[in-house]
């Protein structure tokens, strides 16, 4: 199963509603479109989706941490964003579980520099 809004024009915000469809499984792509604000929590409830596609947006702020309770995700791509900081341990260990399949990290695009608030502010 598949949900793919990519290639849209989709712009504004990600709905936190998405976080309410947790009989989803398989993939949801929301990349290659114009969203534009920070990755919600709620999508955490998404548990048993095993793909997500966020990259190629205009999304801000640092990657939550509640991303790692979606326990069967394989593939993560959030490359092409203004996304901020580290990546949270309970996202990378994610990528232990199936590292052929998970995004290249390398290629995740996580800005310490500029536009991203400092540790502590």
């Amino acid at each position: 199963d598949r949900m793919s809004l990519r290639d849209n024009s989709i712009t504004g915000a990600i709905p936190t509603q998405l976080g309410k469809l947790t009989a989803m499984t398989g993939a949801l792509w929301l990349h290659s479109n114009a969203i534009s604000s920070t990755i919600p929590t709620e999508l955490r409830l998404l548990s048993k989706v095993t793909s997500l596609r966020i990259d190629h947006n205009k999304l801000h702020g640092k990657l939550p941490t509640q991303i790692g309770r979606m326990t069967k995700l394989s593939l993560l791509h959030l490359q092409n964003n203004s996304l901020c900081e580290d990546i949270p341990d309970q996202v990378a260990t994610l990528s232990s579980s199936n590292p052929e399949q998970f995004s290249d990290k390398s290629n995740w695009n996580i800005d310490t520099g500029q536009g991203c608030p400092r540790r502590g502010s």
